[in-house]
């Protein structure tokens, strides 16, 4: 939480130092679908969802779709930064699966949370209405879950993936 607080401070420190091609968007608000022992719930959030704190003792699988609109056409890639994600993940745009790291449907397999992740996306992926979908598996006490999603275009979002890691 500290790491998401600095970022977003360094984001707002930064639109004062220099003007900025287009500002990164940090994705905050997600439909969560989470199941649990057989058992789906649906529920608008905010994030970050740490798994432990709502599931304490429990292993589970969820899919957080976030939405974000851009002005198009887009000409230079844009970044995907992930404080944490998982503890295995799928993440999907618009129909299009841009990485997974281990296997959802799998419990207490290999555990991809514990360092930020990055993605490099090519301007043809980015829409004007996106729907990024983050399909994760959680394990018991892993510390699995999703922090705020920063996107935007590669030059913004890349320093502050490099600066987290």
């Amino acid at each position: 939480m500290r790491v998401v607080r600095s970022i977003l401070a360094w984001l707002l420190l930064s639109c004062f130092s220099y003007t900025a091609q287009a500002e990164p968007l940090v994705l905050s608000a997600a439909h969560a679908k989470v199941l649990l022992a057989n058992r789906l719930n649906e529920f608008d959030i905010e994030l970050p969802y740490a798994w432990d704190r709502f599931h304490k003792g429990q292993q589970g699988q969820a899919v957080f779709d976030l939405t974000f609109d851009a002005t198009q056409p887009q000409t230079e890639p844009w970044g995907f930064f992930f404080q944490r994600v998982g503890n295995a993940f799928e993440i999907w745009l618009n129909g299009s699966l841009l990485e997974r790291e281990g296997n959802v449907q799998t419990f207490n397999g290999g555990d991809y949370g514990q360092v930020p992740r990055y993605i490099t996306v090519p301007p043809e992926l980015i829409k004007t209405h996106n729907l990024l979908q983050v399909r994760i598996r959680a394990d018991v006490g892993r510390k699995g879950g999703l922090t705020p999603v920063i996107i935007g275009p590669q030059a913004e979002v890349l320093p502050l993936y490099q600066s987290s890691y």
